[in-house]
């Protein structure tokens, strides 16, 4: 891809991660989290309004961005599904991804001293963006990310088999393949939960039994702790 194609490419994505994260921060419960994204919105206009100029300048016309409306709806759904932890965590990939390629960008395009200086102090706002996204409290842990991912495939799974089968022996009656795998999906949803919790609940048991092992071992001899 050219230097002007990639250009357009950060471009847009600016405008769309403007109107995501204004959209997030409307729906979002958590202060903390709300003010990160109000403040997330701002600078990403900002740095739309960089690479417009950009454009501009090298007698690129291109009209004003705007968040495609079915990108948006889907990123509704993904959050309504994942909840804020998870799909915080995705954000944080996001901005892992351009980050790397606006800093391949910095070393390989030719700009002008002073775009340089604006995109430096753009690679840094989306450093920041990674540890603004890293100190959420409530940020899900990869363990937690390999359980869902793990999970929904499973969930998939049970469902497409049981509404497969069914087709073939109810080819005339929909209402009941379509029931029996709503069934199936929320009896899974449902099983998976649970087994995601025991599994949770023992491994802190198991911690905190060899937590408390180790601190009598301590008290008893530091020696044997060590």
């Amino acid at each position: 891809m050219n230097p002007i194609d990639q250009a357009i490419n950060f471009y847009k994505e600016e405008v769309e991660a403007a109107e995501l994260y204004t959209y997030l921060a409307k729906i979002e419960k958590n202060p903390q989290t709300k003010s990160n994204f109000d403040a997330l919105a701002k600078m990403e206009h900002v740095h739309a309004k960089f690479w417009h100029q950009f454009l501009k300048t090298r007698n690129i016309e291109i009209q004003e961005g705007k968040f495609h409306k079915f990108k948006l709806f889907t990123y509704k759904i993904l959050r309504t599904l994942l909840g804020s932890k998870l799909f915080v965590t995705i954000l944080e990939m996001n901005e892992v991804i351009s980050t790397e390629s606006y800093y391949r960008y910095f070393h390989e395009a030719s700009l002008t001293e002073k775009e340089k200086l604006i995109l430096s102090k753009i690679i840094e706002d989306e450093l920041e963006h990674e540890k603004m996204f890293s100190r959420q409290k409530d940020k899900f842990n990869i363990e937690n990310i390999r359980d869902f991912i793990l999970g929904m495939n499973d969930g998939l799974v049970e469902i497409l088999g049981t509404v497969t089968g069914l087709s073939a022996i109810y080819p005339k009656s929909p209402i009941t393949v379509g029931t029996a795998g709503l069934v199936v999906g929320v009896a899974g949803a449902l099983s998976m939960a649970i087994g995601a919790y025991t599994s949770v609940r023992s491994q802190r048991q198991v911690n905190e039994g060899i937590k408390r092992k180790m601190e009598l071992l301590f008290k008893v001899s530091k020696d044997r702790a060590k």
